[in-house]
């Protein structure tokens, strides 16, 4: 059972320097058929010890290149050593230096964190052939206590368990929570034909890892990609592959916080015609995968992709109870604007949104601004100027959608955000769907427009003809 108290998020200081831990795990894809070979040939600045981010790791039942169970620069060399008959870069002699998703997706969490006296660690502990059924394996329990948890679950946390005494004693000045969690893994359940289960045991893992290390931990994970199957004349195997497919997207798209990244399309090879085998990801593919995974924890966290600071660098949907006053509690610091086509109403479950679309709020809008007044106008646009001075909300998609986000012209107008992105969608089940929250004080004569799509909320209306 894990025991540090500072796992839980909510406890955070806000003054106080953090240590944002990474958790990842998963199958034979995630402990890494990366070559770091392939990092020198193309010039890759990942192939150098990155000082800045800690790496812990363990693995087991084989050796591996780096130092295992202690902190070191992150770095190539957190995987096994073999070298595959027949698979790429023959020439190379055993012990071969490899990696996993880790190595970007630390990298990319890193380069969007602001605050340079807080420190970031990845913590890996993954295993081949690994399934989530297996009780033997990474099946959980479903509680924060391990007894009950599958052998290499058991391993993880314990992996866990010493990465933090390490980092306590390393930065004692630093407070620590877990951050997040990528997860690659889905093979082993397609091939031993879980298929159907695949989706209970996912959900009961994701619950598991939040009753350990805490709710606030966001959960990404690669799906099942279609290069890994998609060449099989084994008409059930396909389908099994195809099950657990649709098992993560569910599971994505029913639980908060939770993230699926596809892994169709070029970006995303498999090592076909080798002994490597066609579930195996080639090296420029696990890169891929790293960033989907280390950008979909950075836009969980509130982290802006264009190094906007965000109250001192951190995530802040871990502030609020802390530095964020609630928007009802003074109600006389809000904007007085003049819209033209549109009309007022309140930002509350099952009121329509747009004036052209039928798009209606989920259940859970943004605490930050739920209740408030919000101009509905039509989802192509806003124009308006300010009255009275005062605050101002603006919700859009995240700046990664760019055709739909009024994000970098929010940030250029001097908007900041001050809500990373929301738990659930404002409305649907698409990741375009759930929105990031930016703030601003308002002077009376400014003007302001904004494309599709932006929603105003939090002022009041002088006139709306």
């Amino acid at each position: 059972m894990f025991s540090h108290s500072f796992a839980v998020g909510r406890e955070l200081s806000v003054s106080q320097k953090k240590v944002f831990v990474f958790l990842f795990g998963g199958q034979s894809n995630a402990l890494g058929w990366g070559y770091k070979q392939y990092l020198i040939d193309n010039d890759i600045p990942l192939v150098e010890p990155r000082k800045d981010v800690d790496l812990y790791y363990t693995i087991v039942r084989e050796a591996g290149y780096l130092p295992t169970n202690q902190l070191v620069p992150l770095q190539p060399g957190a995987s096994h050593q073999y070298q595959k008959l027949g698979g790429f870069y023959p020439e190379l002699k055993e012990p071969v230096c490899r990696f996993g998703p880790e190595l970007s997706m630390a990298t990319v969490f890193r380069e969007r964190m602001t605050n340079p006296e807080d420190k970031l660690c990845v913590v890996k502990f993954a295993r081949g052939g690994a399934s989530l059924y297996d009780a033997s394996e990474w099946r959980p329990d479903g509680s924060a206590d391990s007894k009950d948890d599958g052998q290499l679950y058991q391993i993880f946390q314990n992996t866990v368990s010493g990465a933090m005494t390490a980092l306590e004693q390393k930065y004692p000045e630093h407070q620590i929570v877990v951050i997040g969690m990528g997860w690659v893994q889905g093979e082993a359940d397609a091939m031993k034909s879980k298929g159907d289960e695949y989706e209970t045991h996912l959900t009961r893992f994701i619950e598991d890892i939040r009753n350990t290390y805490g709710n606030q931990v966001g959960f990404a994970f690669s799906q099942v990609s279609p290069h890994q199957y998609m060449h099989s004349k084994d008409r059930a195997r396909m389908e099994q592959w195809k099950m657990v497919a649709d098992a993560q997207r569910r599971v994505a798209a029913s639980m908060s916080g939770v993230y699926m990244t596809e892994t169709a399309g070029v970006d995303y090879a498999v090592s076909r015609n080798t002994s490597e085998g066609g579930v195996h990801f080639t090296t420029p593919a696990l890169l891929q995968i790293g960033r989907d995974l280390g950008n979909s924890i950075a836009d969980h966290c509130g982290l802006s992709a264009g190094n906007v600071a965000v109250v001192s660098g951190e995530p802040v949907w871990w502030e609020q109870e802390e530095v964020v006053i609630s928007p009802q509690a003074d109600p006389n610091t809000y904007a007085v604007i003049r819209v033209k086509d549109g009309e007022v109403d309140n930002f509350i479950a099952g009121t329509e949104v747009f004036l052209n679309r039928d798009y209606v709020l989920n259940e859970s809008p943004p605490a930050m601004v739920e209740g408030l007044p919000f101009v509905r106008t039509r989802i192509d646009g806003i124009s308006f100027s300010v009255v009275e001075d005062g605050k101002l909300y603006v919700l859009t998609p995240l700046a990664q959608h760019v055709s739909l986000s009024q994000a970098s012209k929010l940030e250029s107008s001097g908007f900041r955000i001050v809500s990373g992105v929301s738990n659930s969608p404002l409305w649907g089940d698409l990741r375009i769907d759930h929105a990031v929250i930016y703030e601003k004080m308002v002077q009376s004569g400014e003007s302001y427009t904004f494309g599709k799509w932006a929603i105003v909320v939090g002022a009041s209306l002088e006139n709306v003809n």
